[in-house]
């Protein structure tokens, strides 16, 4: 009795977990449908070596560090960062 309990119980733990894999799979399907059909949706971020952002660099000639543009000390070397070192470049992320 305690077998066939037990059976039963991993057939259906087998059987949902194959319906939840076949509702991924028709699910990603239709969104790659949906993407060829409509296009990309106007959610989609552009990719990383399209972003443009802004950091600072440090004035140091042997540690030119990339740093966020609010920082105050460079996190490789410790200088204290110019007002004028911010840059607006490409980054790839």
């Amino acid at each position: 009795m305690h077998l066939v309990i037990g059976l039963f119980i991993f057939v259906l733990v087998i059987v949902a977990a194959a319906m939840i894999f076949a509702g991924w799979i028709v699910l990603s399907i239709g969104r790659a449908i949906k993407g060829m059909i409509v296009g990309p949706s106007r959610k989609s971020r552009p990719a990383a070596a399209e972003r443009v952002v802004n950091y600072a660099v440090c004035r140091r000639a042997d540690c030119v560090a990339e740093n966020p543009p609010q920082a105050h000390f460079c996190r490789r070397c410790g200088e204290p960062m110019a007002a004028r070192a911010m840059r607006r470049g490409m980054k790839v992320a």
